[in-house]
């Protein structure tokens, strides 16, 4: 169970507790607790501000901001709004960790954007409102560390950043003899990753489009999934040449096998 968490989303996401999703490793001891409600510093006074359905594309973009100390966390929003918010992504930077591009939940409501992960150890939600500058004014809580710690969020792009878009396509390669796996992955990056299918083709059994967990690092694509008797994961980063080399690693052994991925169409195939 460990090594899937390690790779799940929520997981990096733990510190961070603007957002959510999947399961996760476990903070730094080094992180210091959030102060108590009295001892945390003022918070910047938020306004509500009613927002039609017009007015959602006022929160595309990207936002950046600061959580007070002693988090210190620097925190970036990718928020893609077209009908609606169709992703949001979340990035966090501390002195003991770095998580790019990592989806959590949200809900819009009339006076302010909730979000929040539900990893089963470390629940947090984070509330942003407008201030009279139309800044979002946060307040960050975390079950275990408890809560209030503030932040103000300045818009600093009006076109999110995409991090998932190098990833877009259809790659294809074969692990190792060991294995000889015939290996593709048909990643869907548009507002983020919306999915990735993975096909695998040895001399016992071809199975196509089958949907992986997935998170998105500043340095590499992590991919796995968490069937009871075959537990894998593999880690996705561009070589000198472009391409994706992995290595496979799976629940019945310490053994990794490597593999190296050409792109071989920039739009997936989509066997769905």
């Amino acid at each position: 169970m460990k090594s899937s968490r390690k790779l799940c989303i929520s997981a990096l996401l733990l510190p961070l507790a603007l957002f959510v999703s999947s399961t996760g490793c476990k903070p730094s001891e080094a992180s210091k607790p959030i102060v108590s409600e009295a001892e945390a510093a003022p918070k910047p006074e938020a306004i509500p501000i009613s927002l039609p359905p017009s007015a959602l594309a006022f929160i595309n973009g990207t936002w950046e901001g600061t959580l007070d100390d002693p988090l210190g966390w620097s925190i970036r929003f990718d928020c893609f709004a077209q009908n609606g918010i169709q992703k949001l992504l979340a990035s966090v930077i501390s002195r003991d960790f770095q998580y790019l591009y990592f989806p959590v939940n949200y809900r819009l409501e009339i006076d302010g954007l909730i979000l929040w992960w539900n990893d089963e150890d470390n629940r947090a939600t984070i509330k942003l409102q407008f201030n009279q500058s139309r800044q979002l004014v946060g307040t960050f809580y975390q079950r275990q560390k408890g809560g209030p710690a503030s932040g103000v969020f300045v818009k600093t792009s009006n076109v999110p950043k995409d991090g998932a878009i190098p990833y877009h396509g259809t790659w294809k390669g074969t692990l190792a003899d060991s294995l000889g796996w015939s290996i593709r992955f048909d990643c869907f990056a548009q507002n983020g990753i919306q999915k990735v299918l993975v096909s695998i083709t040895n001399d016992k059994w071809n199975l196509h489009y089958l949907p992986v967990n997935y998170r998105l690092e500043s340095d590499s694509l992590q991919l796995w999934w968490n069937d009871k008797d075959n537990r894998a994961t593999i880690k996705l980063q561009f070589n000198q040449s472009g391409q994706l080399a992995g290595e496979l690693s799976v629940q019945q052994g310490q053994q990794k096998i490597a593999g190296v991925f050409s792109r071989t169409s920039a739009t997936p195939v989509d066997g769905q």
